[in-house]
C-alpha cells in the first residue's frame, strides 16, 4: 500500500462519518426547493467520499463491473433527465426507486455469493431470502412478528 491508501484506510471511519453527516444534510436540503441545489451538492460530495473510501478499502474490487455500473447509471440518468416531462415526475421517481431496490437486492445477494464460494455449496436463492429477511426484520421488526 502506498501512503495515500494507508492514510485512507487508517481514517476510513472518519471519512464514512463525514459522508453520513453529508447524506443527512442532503435529505435536509432536499426538503425545500430553496435549498435543493445545496442538498444535491452535499449528496454528490458524500457519495464521492463513500466511493473513494470503499475503493481503497476493498480487497480486489472488480473495477470493470463497478465502472460499468457507474456508466450505465449515468447514461440512464442523463437520458431520463432529458426526456422526462414535469408531468411524468412520479413515474421517474418510481423508476429511480426501482434502481435503488435493485441495488438493495445486489447488496443482499453479496454475502450469499461469498458464502457459496468459500463454503460448501449453498443454494444462493435461499441464502438471499434469509439475508433479506434478517435485514427486513432488523429494520421493521413488526412486519415479521408472529402473534
Amino acid at each position: 500500500m502506498n501512503d495515500f491508501s494507508t492514510m485512507i484506510a487508517a481514517n476510513a471511519d472518519w471519512f464514512y462519518l463525514v459522508g453520513a453527516i453529508l447524506f443527512v444534510l442532503t435529505l435536509r436540503g432536499l426538503s425545500s426547493p430553496k435549498t435543493a441545489i445545496r442538498g444535491n451538492r452535499f449528496g454528490m460530495v458524500a457519495m464521492a467520499i463513500a466511493v473513494v473510501t470503499t475503493f481503497f478499502l476493498a480487497e480486489g474490487p472488480v473495477l470493470w463491473l463497478i465502472i460499468g455500473a457507474m456508466i450505465l447509471g449515468a447514461l440512464v440518468g442523463m437520458w431520463k433527465a432529458k426526456t422526462v416531462a414535469m408531468t411524468q415526475m412520479p413515474e421517474t421517481v418510481a423508476l429511480m426507486h426501482s434502481f435503488v431496490g435493485l441495488a438493495a437486492v445486489a447488496i443482499a445477494w453479496q454475502p450469499c455469493y461469498i458464502l457459496s464460494n468459500s463454503m460448501a455449496p449453498l443454494p444462493e436463492l435461499s441464502c438471499l431470502l434469509v439475508v433479506s429477511s434478517v435485514r427486513l426484520h432488523s429494520q421493521h421488526p413488526s412486519l415479521l412478528s408472529v402473534n
